[in-house]
């Protein structure tokens, strides 16, 4: 997320990039996992959403995408990528670096296990809040509540993957998680910081949106 604020993310083909495009055997070797997950829940009760639900959040944490082997081969890896889907991997890479830091400034203490223990008054609980009530994008709020009961902020990213609609409602809604980033308390660091996403998102909504 820093080299990305700072400008240093790289797109390549060597091990030293932060994004690389993904090989032909990494594709079908994910494709066989998510096969054989699908035949282990085969075994169990689930109706279709959930069935779908668990196999998304399975590939999601592969990094992923590949559900199946593809149906053209190698000819996979000439393929362009959907300007959509950069849209939408762009507002959700930098929501993750903005909840971290909102985390991480709120200064949670030991006691906070659940989301409703975190103090009202906290960068957390206001990013989350206007998440829900001032940017409407109540499932996501949701999503994040609920990651933070299960792992306290700490451990495996929030899984969540943007669509369309996220999009849409980050690139007219952005500020207003931003502003609650911001304190009268803040460092010259944190400020900083702030002003980095606020800068970065500006000109995300610029390229993106039209």
């Amino acid at each position: 997320m820093l080299a990305m604020l700072r400008g240093e993310a790289t797109f390549g083909t060597n091990g030293g990039t932060t994004w690389r495009p993904w090989k032909y055997e990494e594709r079908i070797a994910v494709a066989k996992q998510v096969d054989k997950f699908k035949q282990s829940l085969s075994t169990k009760q689930l109706n279709e959403k959930q069935f779908r639900t668990k196999v998304i959040d399975f590939i999601s944490k592969k990094n992923s995408r590949q559900e199946f082997v593809p149906l053209i081969g190698k000819l996979i890896e000439k393929a362009h990528v959907e300007p959509l889907h950069v849209k939408n991997n762009a507002w959700q890479f930098l929501f993750k670096g903005l909840l971290k830091e909102a985390i991480a400034k709120s200064n949670l203490s030991g006691a906070c296990k659940k989301f409703n223990d975190v103090p009202k008054d906290s960068p957390f609980s206001q990013v989350v809040t206007a998440l829900k009530y001032e940017v409407k994008a109540k499932c996501l709020a949701r999503k994040v509540i609920k990651w933070y009961d299960e792992t306290q902020g700490n451990g495996q990213d929030l899984q969540y993957r943007f669509t369309g609609k996220e999009t849409r409602l980050f690139c007219h809604n952005f500020m207003r998680l931003v502003k609650w980033l911001s304190s009268d308390k803040d460092s010259k660091h944190q400020r900083q910081t702030v002003l980095i996403y606020a800068y970065v998102e500006l000109k995300l909504r610029d390229c993106v949106h039209f």
